[in-house]
């Protein structure tokens, strides 16, 4: 789970805000990407989804699995509050992040205030996690401080450990790290991982504090 900086110039962001009434969404009926602004239909999904993966390099909002296609059917658009218990916010461009199908199924219509929400002002995976050899990321304070809550709701509800694949896929990411060391950490399956490696100097330490 990466920082992510909203772009709120890119013309479809900037016609979707702009939008006069803000479009809406009652909570009633089948639900429908497609909203009428200035008169003609504009699919939110098609339009803005290729701006949030720009937004995070083509990997998922939670787990930062990567890469995500572009396709118009794949992978999903999440509304991080829920439009069955926000349907005000379905179509807000605050409320749409890109996800992996693991994240959007393991979530489906769960919410908490405390969720992470990577696009949040000084956001850093640093701040909240720590990542353990065997591919499990855990909060890095307790539960009763505010920052060790809100990682623990976000890993249990996102199931950022529970998903055994995943787990599996960031220990091997772990293992061969130091074979890859990737030049771009954009194009690392999680980037977090090479963001906390690549902050030990010494090759030993790696091998020694993530591989006992």
């Amino acid at each position: 789970m990466m920082p992510i900086k909203r772009n709120y110039e890119h013309r479809n962001v900037k016609k979707l805000i702009s939008a006069n009434p803000y479009p809406t969404w009652d909570g009633n009926g089948t639900f429908d990407w497609t909203v009428i602004i200035d008169g003609r239909g504009f699919n939110v999904r098609k339009s803005l989804l290729p701006v949030l993966l720009e937004m995070t390099n083509k990997h998922c909002a939670f787990c930062d699995y990567y890469p995500l296609s572009s396709d118009f059917f794949h992978p999903p658009m999440e509304h991080f509050d829920p439009k069955s218990k926000s349907p005000q916010k379905a179509y807000h461009w605050e409320n749409l992040f890109p996800v992996c199908n693991g994240c959007t199924e393991e979530k489906g219509e769960k919410f908490d205030t405390n969720l992470i929400k990577p696009d949040e002002e000084g956001y850093e995976f640093s701040k909240y996690f720590k990542l353990n050899g065997d591919g499990r990321i855990e909060p890095i304070f307790p539960i009763y401080i505010l920052e060790g809550k809100k990682a623990s709701i976000t890993i249990e509800t996102y199931g950022l450990n529970k998903r055994t694949d995943l787990r599996l896929e960031r220990k091997k990411w772990i293992k061969d790290y130091e074979k890859l060391k990737p030049k771009k950490i954009d194009e690392y399956p999680f980037r977090f991982i090479a963001q906390v490696l690549s902050k030990i100097e010494n090759d030993d330490d790696v091998f020694n504090t993530f591989l006992p």
